[in-house]
């Protein structure tokens, strides 16, 4: 049996010891032909019911199936803080979007619709692909939850109806308001009312506009207008830094 690599791939069906796998056309070319694995060699596959676990490789035709053997994490894990990004979508940066917040850790994904997004309809199936794709590098066990595209007012009841148990903060990435705060003091906020939810909400390229203000201001009583920096940032850059920002908020304060 030849040396483990470095190989990760995420597999949506059951995984129990012994029984074996069979992976999808994708993931079968990429194992033989890119990896150019053999018979016998040792991969991890994942997601997150089952957990993660080793397993071995068996070619046949074009098809590769995999048995687990070892289970090297469970999924057991209880989060305490969570984070979430909305994001206005643009069709040049999505999906790089989407694979740094995977990377940096984000529970789930909404796209949101404002007076001056580009895009109307997005396109679920590659966003799904960018997440598992990031999953797998990053050594993440869960997949982020990816929403539907989704209007402001329509925020704040789209993300707590599966998160009720948290105490949720709302943070807008804004400089043109008159209670704009900065990070040290949204640091100080998150730890004096022990917000365990965050949801960072980015605008799109031009920034919001007044009416999307006014939208925002009466989404929640729970919400903020942050600073991330004295420049201008493109709403990607911004996407990170202000993740960046709220996770070290969270790790550190909740």
């Amino acid at each position: 049996m030849s040396k483990q690599r470095r190989i990760r791939l995420y597999v949506d069906s059951d995984i129990i010891k012994e029984q074996e796998i069979k992976l999808n056309p994708e993931q079968s070319h990429y194992i033989a032909n890119v990896m150019r694995c053999k018979d016998a060699e040792k991969i991890i596959i994942f997601n997150s019911y089952y957990g993660e676990w080793s397993g071995i490789t068996k070619m046949f035709k074009k098809s590769v199936y995999i048995t687990p053997v070892e289970l090297l994490r469970s999924n057991a894990v209880i989060k305490n803080s969570l984070l979430f990004l909305c994001f206005a979508p643009t069709k040049k940066y999505a999906d790089f979007v989407l694979e740094k917040a995977t990377e940096i850790g984000v529970e789930g994904i909404m796209p949101i619709h404002t007076e001056r997004t580009i895009v109307d309809k997005t396109n679920r199936e590659k966003y799904e692909k960018t997440i598992i794709e990031a999953s797998e590098q990053s050594y993440r066990m869960n997949l982020p939850e990816i929403f539907n595209i989704t209007n402001i007012p329509d925020i704040k009841k789209n993300l707590e109806l599966h998160y009720k148990e948290h105490n949720h903060l709302y943070v807008v990435c804004h400089t043109n308001n008159d209670d704009t705060i900065n990070p040290q003091e949204l640091f100080e906020i998150v730890s004096k009312n022990k917000y365990s939810a965050l949801t960072l909400i980015i605008g799109p390229e031009g920034g919001f506009s007044q009416a999307d203000i006014k939208y925002l201001k009466n989404l929640s009583e729970k919400l903020v207008f942050l600073k991330i920096g004295s420049s201008i940032m493109r709403a990607e850059t911004a996407c990170i830094v202000g993740l960046t920002i709220c996770n070290i908020a969270l790790n550190k304060y909740s």
